[in-house]
């Protein structure tokens, strides 16, 4: 039996070897079609992994993560954080999900300089590209980016170092070994990542530059601004549809569209209010009621009577309060870097005691713009 990356990792964790026997080893027939004709041939092609709708193969990829991101460890790559007042050292090699990577990497000292991480950087992608290849993975330029983050004192404030003043390229190699130069964003960029746009400074706010020069605003609010487009351009031009299937439909798909980065986004109240307004004005009249029902019933529980629809200004603000406690609680990873925020954010105010006892109108200006001043 040929033992491919996958199965290694898998025997290698002393997991039952019955399940190596679901791992395929090849593909032995090859289709393709040419003109409309349809033409077979016999070949060998070897796998790396579990393959296709594999049961196993969620835990084999996570094994094979795990192998990959101890060698990037074992070489010295990642970034160390140190929390302002406990001083409490967290290391965070990649954030990953499946095959969605962010790789950081920092300096080890205080006066380094962007320049000076740059080429760091570069041996860190090349040794994350090395070991994709070597388990028969592969990267993908076209859909790779990255940011250098470095930091200047403007006279009153410390700001961000732009591209021209630190000049400096990535690449990365395709499945084909060519290397390709990365697109490279400024800190305040936001790109799409797992679903939600977000940039170094906490904006979720970017662009993209045509060929005449123009750009064309992107971003978190964009992105679901057109999903809302969508959904309501096909609730406009239904037809023979029962009014309950209009209300099922909003609150199971565009709801839950809305919902998933609700995590991670600090779109304010009335940013919400705007995408909500062409929702409720095509929506509302499709299902039978006015579209200037009024809120407080449609919003309000339906153990007392209303609808049930939460606000998803409100829904953001709880979600954000639900996963704080849920990381910090279960001492996670996550909930790490919460305490580094926290810590961060006091060392800023100044203030002794409880952070809620603070007067935010007052102190607002002292700190950074982040997802912990939004909390």
């Amino acid at each position: 039996m040929h033992r491919n990356a996958t199965s290694t990792h898998h025997s290698n964790a002393n997991l039952p070897t019955r399940i190596l026997h679901s791992y395929p080893d090849s593909v032995r027939h090859l289709k393709r079609v040419v003109r409309g004709k349809k033409q077979q041939r016999e070949g060998k092609l070897l796998l790396m992994g579990a393959g296709q709708g594999n049961g196993a193969a969620p835990t084999a990829y996570g094994l094979l993560s795990v192998a990959i991101i101890k060698i990037m460890a074992l070489l010295g790559f990642g970034a160390v954080f140190t929390t302002a007042i406990s001083l409490q050292t967290i290391s965070v090699i990649c954030s990953m999900f499946v095959d969605d990577c962010d790789l950081w990497k920092s300096s080890k000292s205080t006066t380094a300089t962007g320049e000076d991480i740059a080429p760091q950087m570069q041996k860190a992608a090349d040794a994350w590209e090395g070991c994709l290849a070597a388990t028969g993975g592969a990267l993908s330029p076209k859909k790779s980016f990255w940011y250098l983050v470095d930091y200047k004192w403007t006279g009153t404030q410390w700001d961000y170092r732009t591209k021209a003043e630190m000049p400096a390229n990535l690449t990365m190699k395709d499945s084909k070994g060519v290397k390709h130069v990365l697109r490279r964003h400024k800190a305040d960029h936001a790109e799409k990542t797992l679903g939600v746009h977000t940039a170094p400074d906490g904006s979720m706010e970017g662009w993209f530059e045509n060929e005449d020069g123009t750009r064309t605003i992107t971003g978190e609010f964009s992105y679901l601004e057109s999903k809302i487009e969508e959904f309501v351009s096909a609730i406009r031009s239904s037809r023979n549809t029962e009014k309950n299937d209009i209300w099922q439909a909003l609150t199971t798909t565009l709801m839950k569209t809305l919902e998933y980065p609700m995590a991670a986004t600090t779109l304010s109240k009335e940013q919400w209010d705007n995408l909500m307004s062409p929702i409720l004005r095509i929506c509302l009249p499709k299902g039978g009621s006015s579209c200037n029902f009024p809120h407080a019933i449609m919003c309000g529980p339906t153990d007392f009577g209303g609808r049930g629809l939460m606000h998803p200004w409100y829904n953001q603000e709880l979600s954000h309060l639900e996963t704080f406690w849920e990381e910090t609680s279960l001492e996670s990873h996550t909930g790490e870097l919460f305490g580094n925020s926290v810590e961060t954010l006091r060392l800023e105010l100044g203030f002794p005691g409880f952070l809620t006892s603070i007067p935010y109108t007052r102190m607002e200006m002292c700190a950074a713009t982040s997802w912990m001043t939004t909390l």
